[in-house]
Parts: structure tokens; C-alpha cells; sequence
């Protein structure tokens, strides 16, 4: 989306911890994931503990995991 690289990385300048919340799989999507966030310039601190993932594909929805892991 426009502007979303410049307001991201304006938060994490301001000191807000960034991190990624996605239904994208840690199993088949981790690499491809991050080589694009960084190519897109988005500020991460640490990608394994910033980048949030389904551990498998169809392990469960992306909405479930999400409202999942919003909850911690």
C-alpha cells in the first residue's frame, strides 16, 4: 500500500515494536517472506521473534491463527 513502508518505519523510529502478523507458513513461506520485507524496506529488530507465522499450511485459517495470536 502506499505509504506503508514510510509509516512503518516512522513508528519504529518513534520507538513502537514492529512485528509482522501473517497466514503466510513458517514451513514453506519463511525465506520468500523475509527476503521481501526486507527488499520493500520494512523495519524488523528480529525476525524470529518479530515475524509471526502459521508453523504449516492448513494447520489451521488464517483468521483463527490470527485472532490466536492477537490474544497473547
Amino acid at each position: 500500500y502506499e505509504g506503508a513502508v514510510e509509516y512503518v518505519n516512522s513508528l519504529a523510529r518513534a520507538g513502537v515494536k514492529i512485528c509482522y502478523l501473517t497466514g503466510r507458513d513458517s514451513l514453506n513461506m519463511r525465506e520468500g517472506t523475509i527476503r521481501s520485507l526486507k527488499q520493500w524496506g520494512l523495519h524488523i529488530d528480529d525476525f524470529d521473534r518479530d515475524l509471526i507465522m502459521k508453523p504449516a499450511k492448513g494447520s489451521v485459517e488464517d483468521d483463527e491463527f490470527k485472532n490466536q495470536e492477537m490474544q497473547k
